[in-house]
């Protein structure tokens, strides 16, 4: 009888660890999602990262000459005064900034793996990113 109990407990306790095991208690990494990508481009706009934004291109999509500061220095403009205004995960008024009064940024997502991000990027219908040329 003793056995038997002892072997119940280990059991159950068994099944325990494979069921806690297979559940995301611990809030595993699920990827970046939309609208992270998207707030992270809006901080990085507003920090002054021009170097970083690339980052947040598609793998398939990005290019080299957007790595650098002058590549979004000239599609969006100066650094600094930017403001936005999150209308939805693809759409983002320009409140301030260096570009015209009552500009919008658009997105357009795809994924890799649990990542999204970018596979294009307008600026009042303008496609700045990647480089259309």
């Amino acid at each position: 009888m003793k056995m038997s109990y002892v072997r119940l407990v280990v059991g159950i306790s068994l099944l325990t660890v494979v069921a806690l095991a297979s559940c995301d208690l611990f809030g595993s990494d699920d990827g970046v999602s939309r609208d992270e990508r998207r707030d992270t481009f809006l901080a990085q706009v507003r920090a002054g990262q021009y170097d970083r934004l690339n980052g947040n291109m598609h793998p398939d999509v990005r290019v080299a000459e957007a790595n650098t500061e002058n590549y979004w220095i000239a599609e969006l403009g100066a650094k600094g005064g930017w403001e936005f205004q999150v209308v939805s995960t693809t759409l983002v008024n320009v409140t301030a900034g260096p570009v015209p009064a009552n500009s919008t940024l658009t997105f357009t997502y795809g994924s890799r793996g649990d990542d999204y991000y970018f596979t294009s990027i307008s600026l009042n219908g303008d496609q700045i990113a990647p480089p259309t040329n």
